[in-house]
């Protein structure tokens, strides 16, 4: 990808613009294939890299929270059949506990994946980000096998650590139905399963805390003709991408996972929006709705707005 804004040299610099903005969190991900370049084989050389990285965020009172994997794998991770294999879990075990065995004192808490559903089913489902498979039953089989592999990363980071905050993000919508029939009420349903991650329960089961990243809203009913849904968003205000934006959207969402009565921090809400026409509204209004809910009781402990460095 090139050097883009050069964080992996300058991140002192960055960290220090972040603190002087009032920051006291950074979340970052890990590269898992510049730690473990060839299967079995550590670079010593990057691991002192990331243990640099969060050195500088504790000298500067800011809590690390490190994502262990984020969509990339190691060349030879995928060349061996990536998430498709079953003893994927044991593989990415092993990286978790070299890395967390580094860096037991200085972090705390741990994000085992990113957005697992995402890459499950843009990988292997839609087909539209690699490996470009449009496969539902491989895309549930990965699903599957990252549902064992975070929960076996949690057992592992545990073993090392017992009071690690371990968790795994994952990015929610907020449905609604268009209207009350009972035919758009069921759909809302099917699309809620299938598409805020049929496994969610048992990756919360062996999560410390919720991690929940959130951008969409959908509308939704059966459509006309060829397609079998459509989405009905007013979008008075979108992005950049054509994403609506909705702030009451994070408040709903945060108030169903308040249900498994667990802390919730939120590692991504943001847009796309290159003249920062919104961003400024986006965030305080996006702000207030979590404010919203968590005076009504839902316990949300950390808001990072996505993304520091984009």
């Amino acid at each position: 990808s090139g050097r883009a804004c050069d964080h992996y040299h300058r991140f002192r610099e960055d960290f220090d613009i972040a603190r002087s903005l009032g920051h006291n969190a950074h979340r970052f991900s890990i590269e898992w294939s510049r730690v473990e370049p060839e299967e079995g084989k550590f670079n010593e050389q990057e691991i002192e890299h990331y243990r640099e990285v969060v050195r500088a965020l504790r000298e500067r009172g800011m809590e690390p929270f490190v994502t262990l994997w984020h969509w990339t794998n190691p060349v030879w991770f995928a060349e061996r059949g990536g998430w498709e294999k079953r003893d994927a879990s044991i593989i990415f075990s092993r990286f978790c506990e070299r890395i967390a065995g580094e860096m037991k004192d200085d972090v705390r808490y741990w994000l085992t994946g990113n957005e697992l559903e995402t890459f499950a089913r843009h990988g292997y489902f839609l087909g539209d980000r690699p490996p470009g498979t449009r496969n539902p039953f491989r895309s549930y089989a990965v699903l599957r096998n990252l549902a064992f592999a975070h929960c076996a990363a949690y057992e592992t980071l545990k073993k090392v650590n017992a009071t690690f905050q371990v968790g795994f993000t994952e990015n929610l919508v907020h449905f609604e139905p268009y209207d009350k029939k009972p035919h758009n009420v069921l759909l809302l349903y099917l699309l809620k399963w299938w598409r805020n991650n049929p496994f969610l329960k048992n990756f919360l089961a062996a999560s410390d805390f919720i991690v929940l990243q959130h951008y969409f809203h959908t509308r939704v009913r059966f459509g006309p003709h060829s397609q079998w849904w459509v989405q009905y968003n007013e979008n008075r205000r979108v992005s950049d991408f054509g994403w609506e934006i909705h702030p009451e959207s994070i408040y709903h969402v945060l108030k169903e996972l308040s249900a498994y009565q667990k802390p919730i921090v939120v590692t991504e809400n943001g847009l796309a929006d290159a003249r920062d026409h919104y961003r400024g509204v986006y965030i305080r209004e996006h702000v207030a709705q979590i404010g919203k809910a968590t005076q009504e009781g839902v316990d949300v402990r950390g808001y990072f707005h996505w993304a520091l460095l984009d």
